[in-house]
């Protein structure tokens, strides 16, 4: 029973143009984003397999995917944060977070890794499908035991907490973390190098083979 009238002007377009719409990222319980777009939880970690096949993760148990087009949300089912994620292909993707949270994406869902530590994890990296690490706080450092088949719990030499691990190969693997701390892996040994190049936290690495 009631109208409003507004003025506006409207401008053709040539050659004609039609909006783009960005998908919005939906939780189960139905609420959506609205603003921004997809969505608006921070990110924590990123990594690329290829120019149409990027992942991302962050809080409340976010994981994104772009295609080369846009980013859609892959659902977790998981609701602490992710810190990091790594992938050795489109089917085979990692991703860990706090309380000890891991997760493995197949290509078509997420699933829970096994928990060995309950403490956060920090980092993801590997040198194959068969062959991924993780770290984590007061020292945590997981190794896989196969294409998403659970962690295997390995001791470092001290148990500092590490923020990052990246590799060349699964025979030279590195981590860093809080006050300057690196530890290296030849395959065999996990080392503490000595004396720290600073005192500073060290937050991220990456190598050429990583």
């Amino acid at each position: 029973p009631y109208r409003a009238e507004l003025p506006a002007t409207l401008t053709a377009l040539t050659p004609k143009q039609c909006a783009t719409t960005t998908p919005k990222t939906c939780a189960p319980d139905l609420f959506c984003w609205v603003n921004p777009l997809p969505q608006g939880n921070p990110v924590r970690g990123m990594f690329a397999v290829a120019p149409n096949d990027i992942w991302a993760v962050g809080e409340a148990g976010l994981a994104l995917h772009y295609d080369g087009v846009s980013w859609t949300k892959s659902q977790t089912d998981l609701t602490e944060n992710l810190n990091a994620v790594w992938a050795a292909g489109s089917k085979d993707v990692w991703a860990v977070g706090e309380a000890g949270k891991s997760i493995h994406y197949d290509g078509t869902a997420w699933s829970p890794i096994n928990p060995m530590t309950p403490l956060n994890l920090t980092g993801v990296w590997g040198s194959s499908a068969t062959d991924v690490w993780a770290v984590g706080d007061a020292g945590a450092l997981l190794q896989s035991a196969g294409f998403g088949g659970g962690w295997i719990k390995k001791t470092l030499p001290g148990n500092e907490p590490l923020s990052a691990i990246t590799g060349e190969s699964g025979s030279a693997i590195y981590a860093v973390g809080k006050a300057g701390t690196i530890y290296t892996y030849n395959g065999m040994t996990w080392t503490k190098v000595t004396p720290a190049p600073t005192t500073a936290d060290l937050l991220g690495i990456n190598a050429a083979g990583g």
